[in-house]
């Protein structure tokens, strides 16, 4: 059995819930929900072919088997704690370029995760809009890059995740009358009003000239304005998704257009073991954001225009 990032992962949350013997408790600690914990527990448990808990009615009890592996975990984890936090003192940190409103809308609330994962990590986030390639990656010193565009594999490329539009706005808010609000440039190089172009287009939707629009230098600024009623904008489900779920905004129409960009992850070659690290987690949470985005189309009623 190898020790991939996936099985390094589960053992990680194994062992601080076999410390607390509570998985909400660990939970708590790895930032992660107790279902995601409880799925690591079931998902290491079919690989090692046994269980690792015992469920009581009082509480959670390991076996015989998982005390062994808790032991051996609570040695080797924290071993290369030490060792990381003797080599992290003299390694600078990791730098991730990203756009403003990704970094606050969507990476800044999950990187507490990772951290718990790679303790002796550190990163370095700079918050930029324009575009970069692996050439801008070498002479910059940058680390890793996350840019909203259309999707090129050819330059080296990860897709990290896929993103939907629909307008969203204050509960009540139709988007025929309403104005409309964007940011400047939705990616470097789109041309003005892109992402409205763009759902106009693909709902068949003649373009609109009563309502005037608002813009706005980030989509964070254009979504906050229309969660206090000024408008609608042409929402990014993945960055609005936990407002709409919070009822704070609500799809001013059903339907909703797979976005000619998406989030697109650059990683250096520098042979560096630790961006390896942070672009294993960041693809992984994409793919588990994806899902999540899925899954909000039917809880939401939404409709995806081929």
């Amino acid at each position: 059995m190898s020790l991939n990032a996936s099985l390094l992962g589960a053992l990680r949350c194994f062992e601080v819930a076999a410390r607390h013997c509570n998985f909400t408790r660990a939970a708590a600690e790895l930032n992660l929900t107790p279902g995601a914990v409880s799925q690591q527990i079931r998902q290491l448990e079919q690989r090692l072919g046994q269980p690792l808990f015992l469920r009581l009615p009082r509480g959670l009890a390991l076996t015989d088997a998982a005390l062994d592996l808790y032991q051996a975990c609570q040695e080797a984890f924290g071993r290369l704690e030490q060792a990381c936090q003797r080599l992290g003192q003299g390694r600078p940190p990791l730098t991730l370029s990203c756009t403003p409103t990704f970094a606050m809308m969507w990476l800044m609330p999950r990187m507490q995760a990772f951290h718990a994962l790679h303790p002796g990590i550190g990163i370095r986030m700079v918050a930029e809009f324009h575009d970069v390639g692996m050439a801008a990656l070498r002479s910059r010193g940058i680390d890793l890059a996350i840019r909203y565009k259309p999707w090129q594999a050819d330059l080296g490329e990860r897709l990290l995740m896929r993103e939907f539009l629909l307008p969203v706005g204050a509960p009540g808010t139709q988007w025929e009358q309403a104005a409309r609000l964007h940011d400047s440039s939705a990616w470097a190089g789109a041309e003005r009003n892109a992402e409205w172009s763009a759902w106009l287009q693909g709902c068949g939707q003649p373009a609109l000239a009563n309502g005037g629009d608002q813009e706005f230098s980030l989509f964070m600024l254009a979504s906050t304005a229309a969660q206090n009623g000024q408008g609608v904008a042409m929402g990014r489900l993945l960055m609005v998704l936990d407002a709409l779920q919070r009822g704070e905004l609500t799809p001013a129409c059903a339907q909703v257009l797979p976005s000619p960009a998406a989030y697109c992850l650059l990683a250096s070659d520098h042979g560096d073991d630790r961006i390896s690290a942070l672009a294993d987690w960041l693809l992984q949470e994409g793919a588990d954001g994806e899902r999540a985005c899925q899954a909000s189309l039917s809880s939401l009623s939404l409709r995806v225009i081929a």
